[in-house]
Formats: C-alpha cells, structure tokens, sequence
C-alpha cells in the first residue's frame, strides 16, 4: 500500500514517483478484533461476549482498508487474519484462522495443521468465507507438516503459503514442491466433508480430478472407507494416486486405506487418462485415444511424471517412440515403466523443453 493517500480522483498512474515508491499488490490484516482490556467488562459485553463498540471500529477498519486500497490498485489483495467478524466477507479475500506454529496440532492463538484444517471446513460450511490454512512453517523446508500443510489445503480447495527460506531446498525437495503446487488452484472446484465437528474426510472435485484428504487425528491407526458416491464422486472405476506412497490402486464406489496416528494424507483420482503427478510445468490435450503433453522445468531437478491410464500402445517423447522395461533410474532415457495397477512412469531431463504423446 501507498504511504501517503493521493487525492480521490488521482489513480495508480498518476501518482508521482516518489509515491509509487513503496506500491504492493496487496495488504495484510491482523488482529484488527483485539478488545483492549477496559471492555472486557458487562458494562460493554453483550451476552454472547461481543464488545459492539470494538466490533464496530474493526468493521470500519475492514471497509476503510479495502476501499482505499482497491482505490489504489483495484487488484490489491487483501487477506485478513486473527479475528474476522462473519460479515467482513466482503471487505478480504482470504482469512487465516491465526498464527502457525508447524506441528500437527497446537492451541490458539500459534495453532497447528488440525487447527486451520478445522477453521478451514466452518468457514467454507457456516461463513461462506474463502478460507486460508495460513503457512506452512518449518524452517526445514522439506519437513513433512510442511508437505501436510500444502496437502491439506490441496483437499480443501483452499490458500496456503510457504513460509521458509525457499533456497534451502534440495532437488528432490523442489520435485515434490513443484508436483504439489501443479495441484494448488484455490478456490476452483467443489469441495464437501464428512461433518462439521471433528471433519476427517475431505473431497474436492475439480474438472477430472478428485482430491481427497483424509485426517487420522488420534494416537492409533485408523482404517477408512470412503463412499465415494456420497461424496458426489461418479461410480467409474478410478485410478488412485497415494501422495505419500507415490503409488497407484483402482477405487470403485468404495475407497479403503489405513492411516498412521496424528497424520494427514493427500489422495488424487482420475477416472480418465491424464497426467497425475510431475515435477515439470506443463500443460496437456486429451482426445480419445491420445495425450498429448509439453513440458518443461528447472534444469537442476530431474524430470519426473506419472500418467495414469490403461496400458499405452505406444509412447514417444519428442517423437522418439519410448520403449517399456520394468524398472526405472534416474539415468533412464529412451523407456518407460507401466505399473499393472494403472500408473505409467517416465523420467527425462530439463535441459530443454519437451513433447510427450502416449496412445492407448
């Protein structure tokens, strides 16, 4: 934001240089509900425990803070976080539950995955809020509540930041960024759960894509059978991509797993041929019997893609028909892998961009 306010009629282009100095895309509001102590008192409560008079300023703060910054920048983004009032939906984007503390599971006001996950799934049922898991947090960037948290937010059709020092990462740990992140499109399909207290199973469709989260949050192990049918999930047969495994089942109108204590776990199903998971940026074209796919990537993270579908007749990468062996290496080149159970694997490098075609 600006930090000086220019005349009502000025805009963006006609602020002087000097004014345009510290412009931003966006504004971050927190904790605009804080009641200072002298209200926490009957004289000023109201029986559910609302303080007007602080309500009333915070509203006047949202409606303040989204009118002068979209007269500034009418793309300005503003996320709120800590207290947000149920009608404040139309003053922010996003709103955070509170701040993260990168465990499974902490109190307010630092709290953990459950938590967001929690705030999540009543904001999007009671709110109707677009909801934001807050940040991924773990200074050890490939920490696995980090990966939790991006997968989480994948079930949920939700926002999530990555809040660490991004160039700590390894190779392997950008591949598996750059896999989730093909997947983290907030805000674009549909999502139900299967109850407002204590949710554990989440679905979000999207286009051909199924996401589904699953959330173990007890000290046992804990079997699950998802009706998928319930969940608005078509009878098709489907292939079942595991995140965790980075492996492939069939799944029918019944979806059966086990999950670990205190645990979060992604899953993605496609009753069609398409690409399922890769470490490339890409894009991809379906018709019957074909697809079609260009891709490209860093140069220092290996090429890696899943497509799931029925056995290929034939694969080519870059016009060059690919042959099939049973195992794979990093050093693969000129072969693919196709796993009885629906996957097909393919590694190459990111030197240069690439065109694959499988055929069915």
């Amino acid at each position: 934001m600006q930090n000086a306010e220019p005349d009502a009629k000025e805009g963006i282009d006609t602020l002087p240089p000097k004014r345009k100095r510290h412009q931003g895309d966006g504004v971050l509001a927190d904790g605009l509900g804080t009641v200072d102590q002298r209200f926490v008192d009957a004289e000023f409560m109201e029986p559910s425990g609302l303080v007007p008079l602080v309500l009333d300023q915070t509203m006047e703060f949202y409606r303040l803070l989204w009118q002068e910054s979209h007269r500034l920048n009418p793309d300005a983004y503003i996320e709120a976080g800590v207290h947000t009032p149920a009608f404040s939906r139309a003053y922010a984007h996003t709103f955070r539950l509170a701040d993260d503390d990168a465990v499974f599971s902490a109190p307010y006001p630092a709290s953990g995955l459950v938590e967001h996950i929690d705030y999540a799934v009543y904001q999007q049922v009671v709110l109707g809020q677009r909801p934001n898991l807050g940040a991924a947090s773990d200074s050890h960037g490939g920490a696995a509540i980090n990966l939790s948290w991006l997968e989480a937010a994948i079930a949920l059709d939700s926002l999530a930041t990555l809040s660490f020092d991004l160039s700590t990462l390894g190779p392997s740990d950008v591949s598996a960024y750059r896999a989730l992140l093909n997947h983290h499109r907030p805000f674009t399909g549909q999502t139900q759960v299967d109850q407002l207290n204590d949710p554990s199973i989440f679905v979000t469709r999207k286009n051909d894509l199924v996401y589904l989260g699953l959330l173990n949050r007890g000290n046992e192990s804990l079997p699950f059978a998802v009706p998928l049918r319930g969940f608005g999930v078509s009878e098709s047969e489907h292939w079942a991509f595991d995140v965790t495994t980075k492996t492939v089942s069939k799944a029918s109108n019944v979806f059966r797993t086990t999950l670990a204590p205190r645990s979060f776990r992604l899953f993605i199903l496609s009753s069609k041929p398409t690409v399922i998971w890769t470490s490339s940026s890409y894009t991809s074209n379906a018709t019957t019997n074909r697809l079609s796919i260009e891709l490209r990537g860093p140069s220092h993270v290996a090429g890696q893609m899943m497509i799931v579908g029925p056995r290929p007749r034939r694969v080519k990468l870059d016009g060059h028909e690919l042959m099939e062996r049973s195992l794979l290496s990093v050093s693969s080149t000129g072969h693919y892998v196709y796993h009885e159970s629906g996957g097909l694997d393919i590694e190459y490098g990111h030197d240069q961009p690439h065109h694959l075609e499988v055929e069915y």
